[in-house]
């Protein structure tokens, strides 16, 4: 077996199916385990110096307490290019309610397409060494879709057919903080609105194939996070409306004989409250196509196209700041063993302002992932 998305092909079977919430024997110790990656870029096209770097230290903690309960905790240290900070990225538990059937309450990664609900917090699980812009986690300057959910969650499988369904606190962006700062805000203690955002995820293994595919849906209501917004004058206080968003995703992954071939689309609709942007209805899409092919044992050479686009009126994305781009991925991976591997990474955008947005320009990095414990 090997790690989902044509990466490691050996061991490290039991870590992996822990961050996809597998099951543990009862009685075991709990499962303890550190992802960590370090590394060089070279950022000359966005005007910065070269530089050698601390990626991220993720902790995690699984625990199979009884036959039916398990618990989760993931911690992650990482810097923000002037100190290291820590945030508590997964915390939950969870009870199986019947065969295929299981409830859960806590902090999780929000089942919106393959991406985020299978390369969680450590380098080393992916092919490349960046995510999708797009898909970044929602404390990061290119992130547009909420990458953690805070509340319940039922999900199991039918056969081949996987299910998920989560209600979750709303998202939030603080208008009255500087535009370069703003990012998307899930509550950890405390929800600012009564409504709820609702995930929901239907996905099929055909195992003989080595296909998947997957639909997602999000309804999801953002609110001023401000005391006093910075939107329509300062008229929006905190937990009101800004925009309704509802996201349609499509994924889906195929590997044979190691090739493999994945990508996700998704159709982001915002309604934009009075005041917000233009006050109106707008679409807009990402999505990114990735393939790879195993040239040797451990040698994986992969390519990723990515894109965002949108209306320049559109208040969700005037109010974050976000620019349109696509890119260009191309990245060499070579697996030393099951516990760490390298990859060089060059990635070629292009959009607006490209010296402005984290998103845009070119770099080239090379990064050593690994897994301890």
């Amino acid at each position: 077996m090997k790690w989902i998305g044509g990466g490691l092909t050996g061991g490290r079977v039991a870590v992996l199916a822990v961050l996809l919430g597998g099951i543990a024997p009862v009685g075991a110790e709990p499962n303890i385990g550190i992802f960590g990656d370090v590394g060089w870029a070279d950022r000359s096209a966005l005007g910065k110096a070269s530089q050698f770097g601390l990626g991220a230290l993720s902790v995690y903690v699984h625990d199979q307490m009884d036959d039916r309960t398990e618990g989760f905790f993931e911690y992650v240290l990482e810097g923000d290019g002037a100190a290291l900070n820590g945030d508590l990225e997964r915390l939950y538990i969870k009870r199986s309610v019947g065969k295929d059937l299981r409830f859960g309450i806590g902090r999780f990664h929000s089942p919106i397409g393959f991406w985020n609900n299978h390369y969680h917090h450590g380098v080393l699980m992916q092919d490349t060494v960046s995510r999708p812009a797009f898909l970044e986690f929602e404390d990061n300057a290119t992130a547009v879709l909420p990458t953690h959910a805070i509340g319940a969650s039922l999900e199991g499988e039918a056969g081949a057919v996987g299910y998920e369904l989560s209600l979750a606190n709303t998202v939030f962006i603080d208008t009255a903080a500087p535009i370069a700062e703003r990012t998307l805000g899930v509550g950890n203690f405390f929800d600012m609105a009564d409504d709820k955002a609702l995930y929901a995820r239907v996905s099929h293994e055909y195992d003989d194939s080595g296909a998947h595919i997957g639909v997602s849906y999000l309804y999801n209501p953002i609110v001023e996070g401000a005391v006093l917004g910075g939107v329509d004058g300062g008229s929006k206080g905190q937990g009101q409306l800004l925009v309704e968003q509802t996201v349609i995703g499509v994924d889906g992954r195929y590997e044979h004989q190691g090739f493999s071939l994945m990508g996700e689309y998704f159709q982001i609709s915002n309604d934009a409250e009075a005041g917000v942007g233009d006050g109106g209805s707008h679409r807009s899409t990402a999505y990114y196509l990735q393939a790879g092919y195993r040239v040797a044992e451990r040698l994986l050479p992969t390519y990723r196209f990515e894109s965002l686009v949108f209306d320049a009126q559109d208040g969700f994305y005037t109010m974050l700041g976000r620019e349109e781009y696509t890119a260009h991925v191309m990245a060499l991976r070579y697996e030393f063993d099951d516990s760490n591997a390298m990859i060089l990474e060059y990635r070629a955008s292009d959009g607006i302002a490209p010296a402005a947005n984290p998103a845009q320009g070119d770099s080239i990095k090379l990064n050593w992932s690994f897994l301890l414990l």
